[in-house]
């Protein structure tokens, strides 16, 4: 199993590596102390853990893809992950690249399904806004333009 390093997990995230220590010690991201020398080592799956954890950085390592080993593997490792619950429905324990095709397959169709249901909810919310920022403005355009000593006469007069 690959282990990476405080500052190697700063670099693939594009943090800083006082930010990975203190997930460490708020018990975010799990490791083990190895020495002073070399400091705190962080397993793969201790990391596919976080990142499952926090999307913030899922897209972090998604991007370093193209430039660095250990995100690929950080990557690989979260597919294994869900291949071995494909490897567990499987009699004989082997996996052709047609399940794995069909593996991904699927999950992509359930991400662009959940992708369209959020944005959706996206396109509704901005509907409510709009309509609130209409009502915000009537509010605003009347206590800057209207005649608030006629408006009150008028309510006034109206009782």
């Amino acid at each position: 199993m690959a282990s990476y390093t405080v500052k190697q997990i700063a670099d693939m995230l594009s943090t800083n590596e006082e930010t990975v220590r203190r997930w460490l010690r708020s018990g975010k991201l799990d490791a083990k102390w190895v020495s002073k020398k070399s400091g705190y080592v962080i397993t793969s799956s201790a990391l596919n853990k976080f990142i499952k954890e926090t999307p913030k950085y899922a897209g972090a390592v998604t991007a370093a893809l193209a430039s660095s080993p250990i995100a690929m593997s950080v990557m690989v490792g979260s597919l294994l992950g869900g291949m071995f619950a494909l490897i567990d429905n499987k009699k004989n324990s082997s996996v052709s690249s047609a399940d794995v095709e069909e593996f991904l397959r699927k999950k992509i169709a359930a991400c662009n399904k959940e992708l369209n249901i959020k944005k959706s909810n996206l396109e509704k919310l901005q509907k409510e806004i709009d309509a609130a920022q209409q009502e915000l403005d009537k509010y605003k355009y009347a206590l800057e333009n209207l005649d608030l000593k006629v408006l009150a006469t008028e309510i006034n007069n109206k009782n």
